[in-house]
């Protein structure tokens, strides 16, 4: 049974383990749907620098003719409003034109400045940036904009070199991977992922097994019971508006919470959204092929991991706390999430408990201490002998 979320926040939510391969495709295809449904509210818009026009309200439209056999097409958009991540692009994007690359606007005018000068003195603020939008034009190598919209809202300003993968695209792509492939791989679930109107992060475990430590295999161990104490597979993310790239990292989970632990080696794949979609597409579906044989090394490590003590772990955490400047929350999470055990898998365990225990719900934090989790795991043990002396 595949277990699924919709949350206010226009996201969906793939909670728990999924039981079989079948299901963990239909979980990949329901995600495919609602990226869809969120594609219907989402346009873009791509022309040169003066097709882009400030109003006297502050806010931004587009307007671009061409002929096409003697026919005059005409493509425009009504002002938009811009979330505050894409005004930010806007501004550090005509700054380094406008004023040079070594003079970012942040030197000239603060961001919060511009911000006032919009709400409150908009006119001025759109004469400003339209003859901004001009002097970029006449000074940038590719005066080509890519303006991304969602729901009557501007939500990514690019330069048109910029290479679309949308998120339907990316998790088609994973998908088509996934399905020739199920059969070989009857381990195949899907945790913890989610797609969003801007991004998707998709966890994928092909292969669940027991630890070769007898003492690390718990009752209940598993994302279902006998199915193993560990899952391993690799993390898919991609992101529409220039937070986040392409990426597909090796992972594993432990069972049977399904904390994630991703480890950003030589191995991961990234890659910046330039260059032709197919191109992009094509590459994607082979790297995903790739990760698939390299998590055995991920798990190897992980059982070495189990029985590698470290000295006071309360002295190790207290340490990294320090020198990461966790909260008190976050610190008591990890002390908790190590159960106990003053080990290397134990302190990873217990950063990877914390970035689903201790984030508040917020992916890129969680992502972020996931793999902090899996940069732990690959550290000898000597790094934290280091830090427990601090």
């Amino acid at each position: 049974m595949v277990a699924m979320q919709n949350t206010p926040a226009g996201r969906m939510i793939v909670n728990g383990a999924v039981q079989t391969p079948a299901d963990a495709l239909a979980a990949v295809d329901k995600m495919i749907a609602r990226s869809e449904n969120y594609d219907l509210a989402k346009r873009d818009y791509k022309g040169d620098a003066p097709n882009f026009r400030f109003t006297d309200a502050g806010q931004m439209e587009f307007n671009a003719s061409q002929q096409l056999k003697g026919l005059t097409i005409t493509d425009s958009s009504q002002p938009l409003g811009f979330t505050d991540y894409a005004f930010g692009q806007l501004l550090e994007r005509m700054s380094r034109s406008y004023f040079g690359n070594t003079q970012p606007a942040s030197k000239l005018m603060k961001r919060e400045d511009w911000e006032t000068m919009r709400r409150n003195y908009p006119q001025q603020f759109a004469a400003i940036m339209n003859d901004v939008l001009v002097k970029y034009a006449a000074k940038a190598r590719n005066s080509g904009l890519l303006m991304r919209t969602y729901d009557e809202t501007i939500r990514a300003i690019f330069t048109s070199l910029y290479g679309v993968v949308n998120n339907t695209a990316m998790l088609k792509a994973v998908y088509n991977v996934l399905a020739e492939s199920a059969n070989e791989l009857p381990g195949l679930r899907v945790v913890r992922s989610e797609v969003t109107p801007d991004d998707m992060l998709l966890q994928v475990v092909w292969r669940n097994v027991d630890s070769p430590n007898a003492e690390a295999n718990r009752p209940g161990d598993g994302f279902n019971l006998g199915e193993g104490s560990y899952g391993a597979g690799f993390l898919v993310r991609n992101g529409e508006t220039g937070r986040n790239g392409i990426s597909i990292t090796p992972a594993i989970w432990r069972g049977p919470c399904t904390n994630s632990i991703f480890l950003k080696s030589a191995e991961a794949f990234t890659m910046r959204h330039i260059g032709m979609e197919a191109d992009l597409l094509a590459t994607i579906k082979v790297s995903t092929y790739k990760m698939l044989p390299l998590v055995d090394k991920a798990l190897q490590m992980a059982f070495e991991a189990e029985v590698q003590q470290l000295p006071s772990i309360a002295d190790v955490i207290n340490g990294f706390a320090k020198e990461y400047k966790w909260s008190e929350k976050v610190k008591s999470s990890v002390l908790l999430g190590t159960e106990g055990r003053h080990t290397k898998m134990g302190l990873v365990n217990g950063v990877s408990y914390a970035a689903h225990a201790a984030t508040g719900g917020d992916t890129d934090l969680m992502v972020d201490m996931s793999t902090l989790a899996g940069s732990f795991l690959m550290q000898p043990v000597s790094y934290f002998e280091k830090r427990a002396a601090k």
